[in-house]
């Protein structure tokens, strides 16, 4: 029974850094698009920048 709890305690932990893992993962890839949007309407619009 122990041995269990362990094991559920260490699968419990490798989930965590991997869902943590998958967040950063998820979040590089919005700022990519949300880089390529700006980009897109940045070039649509004649190169004006957006405000700051």
């Amino acid at each position: 029974m122990a041995e269990q709890a362990a094991q559920d305690k260490q699968q419990a932990a490798i989930d965590r850094q991997a869902f943590w893992e998958q967040a950063e993962r998820d979040r590089q890839e919005f700022r990519t698009k949300i880089r390529q949007i700006w980009e897109y309407l940045r070039d649509r619009n004649g190169g004006s920048s957006l405000p700051q």
